[in-house]
């Protein structure tokens, strides 16, 4: 691996869980917050759990939100999470130099993130992660 990349997860469902342990997997580093409710073992020994969004997002490069960013239109998805996360405070949170990765951005958040000027993505429009997401479970 060339560079260690710092990582910061905020909220998401199990799919986000299995996103972390994958990067952490790697060697990039991750912290999170939003996971209260999960298992203490749910994630690799190296996964830095956190006691605020802030604490999280404080070194990272990276942060990745969850698909769908939020269901209600104002909350991060984060049915792990003992408390609400605000979207707006979220995206309030993270650095300006940091990127920030979001699943299903709607015209609000995209407008949140280009007040802020931070570098934003929605990585469900990756036409692999399209596809992937189209195929049907038995």
């Amino acid at each position: 691996m060339n560079k260690i990349i710092n990582f910061a997860a905020i909220g998401g469902d199990l799919r986000q869980v299995q996103v972390i342990n994958s990067i952490a997997a790697t060697g990039h580093k991750i912290s999170v917050y939003g996971f209260e409710k999960c298992e203490a073992n749910a994630f690799a020994a190296t996964v830095k759990r956190c006691d605020s969004v802030s604490a999280a997002v404080n070194a990272a490069e990276i942060v990745i939100l969850p698909l769908p960013c939020t269901t209600d239109g104002v909350n991060v998805n984060a049915p792990f999470c003992e408390e609400k996360l605000l979207v707006e405070a979220v995206i309030s949170a993270v650095k300006l130099e940091s990127r920030l990765l979001i699943g299903k951005i709607d015209a609000w958040i995209q407008d949140l993130c280009d007040a802020r000027g931070i570098d934003c993505t929605d990585y469900f429009d990756r036409e692999e992660l399209v596809v992937a997401n189209a195929v049907p479970i038995e």
